[in-house]
């Protein structure tokens, strides 16, 4: 696994301290908005932002596909970004999606394509439940994963994760 690549980011990302900085987060949220990949995701489907700056570390992109929906999680903390299949097209996350062996559909499969072309590293359910020495403003203190620091930092983990 990735993990010490992942938490060596995280750490550089953070300058060590593992404080949620928002200059931080919003400077990167701003570049991520004019990233090549959410033009691309937004000329092949229909992209909904539905980033909460107040909990994520990472845009999220609700993204309408024929087959279903994802959310694409593109973090502050580059290179690295999560893609979720959801329920429904509702915002519940029932499965992680890494690589295109996992993909369920064609268009699943074409959203990693475009993800990984653009030099985004899609983290696996597995990397992103390991356990992370930092420590962050709204993650229990102890038990921060690698989904907090570059998803979102809110106690909540998704179910997908924890099962």
């Amino acid at each position: 696994m990735r993990t010490a690549q992942i938490a060596a980011s995280i750490r550089s990302a953070y300058d060590g301290r593992g404080e949620r900085r928002f200059a931080f987060i919003e400077k990167n949220y701003e570049t991520l908005r004019h990233h090549p990949v959410v033009s691309e995701l937004m000329q092949g489907y229909f992209v909904k932002d539905a980033t909460d700056l107040n909990a994520h570390c990472a845009m999220h992109l609700q993204v309408m596909t024929g087959s279903g929906g994802l959310m694409v999680c593109l973090s502050c903390v580059s290179p690295w970004g999560m893609l979720f299949r959801l329920q429904d097209q509702e915002p519940r996350y029932v499965s992680v999606i890494a690589s295109t062996d996992e993909a369920g559909s064609a268009e699943e499969a074409e959203v990693v394509t475009s993800l990984r072309r653009h030099g985004i590293e899609l983290v696996s359910k597995e990397e992103a439940r390991e356990r992370i020495d930092v420590q962050l403003v709204d993650a229990d203190p102890g038990h921060t994963i690698v989904y907090h620091a570059i998803v979102s930092d809110e106690t909540f983990i998704p179910d997908v994760l924890l099962e």
